[in-house]
């Protein structure tokens, strides 16, 4: 009897433990997944809101507040295909090529429906980066293939088929190295930010364009949108390039817009420059202007009308001086075959323009060519492209020029003018002898990543070639005139029809087979841009 009740006692007695303990456990199970849940939301509620800060800054151009943003969206949730790809876009237009190129990888790793066939492209545009040709014609093979297996048109497949088509001439472009020296202008000149537009006032002056710390944090990138670039002069002094400190120019006083490409035109007597106005710290819309030389009278310089177009960037300002003058542009407006083509509008002789019109295909292409920049000693137009055969990233490509014509197909320069980054900002110094050239090549002064920035090089031709004219013979009879040329251990013999005295005299040049050699005037040394020409002679 007492085993029984006890028996039954303490099973009574547990019973309703049992179900308290139940209850308290579901209790606590409930509040834990009330914790779960709401947790979940709030994370949910933060991804969102990085993406919705990225996506709004991506469009605006500002990659490197993208770059963060969706850096922190991704590491709440790294299997979402569509965060990745826009954070390694994101990364990619920023330059930070080697992020960009670990969340291509993921992407296709994981793309099994084929939703970002774009992803090969651009490991294939970084590779190149890397010099690693085979790798990148591998991954621009892949990209074709993958767009036909899925049945979809690509928007770079055109471009993928060009790389594919002409990758041996990369390795053309690179046996063909110049003799030339190309140095860092020195941490006075460049800084750890951007340093562009080097535009050669005498061979030992220029003008350029940066955006400079001054009082800025350099890790705190978002003060850059508030900084606007600025134009310098910076000329060389006992072997080094140092600024002028003392210079200053009117146009860049005031204002939070950016000001820069500055351009002398000894013609009309003024400049042209280009203000833009910050969307962010990347993005930016531009205007051309000009300014008569000391001109202080005007409190307000207005755009050019004829030139610019609302909505849309106009910069990059070069001038064509001969019989006639021409304005010649980098622009994304309606017409362009790409992103940003070269136009050019007739400068007439009042100084107003003639209509804007694009320089043609001969030129332009599917993607961007900018930096423009003439030699019209030579008759020779130089811009770059990130779309016609090159090394990687932009290149700068050659053309003849005759009046507002273009008329020889583009030649890329060469290495190592040109590398595997971006190469921009070509220019000349008026004796020939050498220029300058804005890159992100490695070996810059870089505040995030290796080539987030551009800094300013300075080349030089190492090899000195000075002809000796042995020989000169015309014949009015016969049209004809024959001359030589004794180089050091070379000697070339010139002979072109229909090229009469007066001819040579005026141009200082000799042509044979469209190809042209020319001389300072009433100089028998050779300009240096004949180099190449001559060794075309020769072989």
């Amino acid at each position: 009897m007492f085993g029984y009740f006890t028996f039954c006692s303490v099973k009574q007695l547990i019973k309703p433990l049992l179900i308290i303990g139940y209850f308290r456990v579901m209790q606590k199970l409930g509040f834990l997944l009330l914790i779960i849940f709401t947790f979940t939301q709030a994370n949910a509620q933060l991804i969102k809101e990085y993406k919705s800060i990225a996506n709004r800054a991506f469009a605006n151009g500002d990659y490197y507040k993208a770059m963060e943003n969706y850096r922190h969206a991704f590491r709440k949730d790294s299997f979402n295909l569509n965060l990745a790809y826009k954070y390694a876009e994101s990364c990619r237009m920023y330059q930070d090529y080697f992020q960009a190129q670990e969340l291509y990888k993921h992407i296709i790793l994981n793309d099994f429906g084929g939703q970002y066939t774009e992803a090969l492209f651009w490991m294939g545009d970084l590779k190149k980066r890397e010099e690693s040709y085979d790798d990148a014609l591998a991954f621009y093979e892949a990209y074709i293939d993958k767009v036909q297996e899925f049945g979809k048109k690509g928007d770079f497949e055109e471009w993928a088929r060009n790389e594919v088509k002409y990758q041996m001439q990369i390795f053309k472009i690179l046996e063909d190295t110049l003799s030339i020296q190309v140095e860092h202008l020195g941490t006075d000149i460049n800084s750890s930010f951007a340093d562009l537009a080097p535009f050669p006032v005498n061979d030992s002056t220029i003008y350029f364009t940066s955006l400079r710390k001054d009082a800025i944090d350099e890790d705190q990138n978002e003060k850059l949108a508030t900084r606007p670039f600025k134009m310098y002069k910076g000329f060389k002094k006992d072997g080094e390039w140092i600024i002028d400190r003392q210079w200053k120019i009117k146009v860049n006083k005031g204002s939070h817009q950016h000001r820069g490409n500055l351009v002398v035109d000894s013609i009309q007597q003024r400049y042209y420059y280009t203000k833009c106005e910050a969307l962010n710290a990347s993005g930016i819309s531009c205007q051309l202007y000009m300014m008569d030389f000391g001109d202080t009278s005007k409190k307000v310089i207005e755009p050019i009308k004829e030139i610019n177009m609302d909505g849309y960037s106009s910069t990059q300002p070069t001038l064509i001086n001969g019989d006639k003058q021409y304005l010649v542009f980098s622009s994304d407006r309606p017409g362009t075959m790409g992103e940003l083509d070269l136009w050019r509008a007739e400068v007439l002789k009042d100084g107003s323009f003639g209509p804007v019109v694009n320089l043609g295909e001969k030129v332009n292409s599917i993607g961007n060519e900018i930096t423009p920049y003439m030699n019209n000693a030579s008759g020779m137009l130089y811009f770059s492209s990130d779309y016609w055969i090159g090394l990687g990233g932009y290149d700068v490509f050659e053309t003849k020029v005759e009046k507002d014509t273009i008329i020889e197909s583009i030649k890329n320069v060469g290495f190592p003018v040109n590398t595997s980054y971006n190469d921009i900002y070509y220019s000349i110094t008026p004796d020939s002898l050498g220029g300058f050239i804005a890159s992100n090549r490695t070996g810059g002064i870089f505040i995030n990543g290796e080539h987030c920035c551009h800094d300013i090089y300075h080349y030089q031709f190492v090899e000195e070639y000075v002809p000796m004219v042995i020989q000169e013979e015309f014949s009015s009879e016969q049209n004809t005139s024959t001359a030589s040329i004794d180089l050091p251990e070379l000697e070339y013999e010139l002979t072109k029809e229909d090229l009469d005295t007066r001819a040579i005299l005026e141009r200082n040049e000799l042509s044979y087979n469209d190809i042209r050699i020319y001389f300072g005037f009433d100089a028998s040394k050779l300009d240096k841009e004949s180099k190449r020409q001559l060794d075309k002679l020769q072989k």
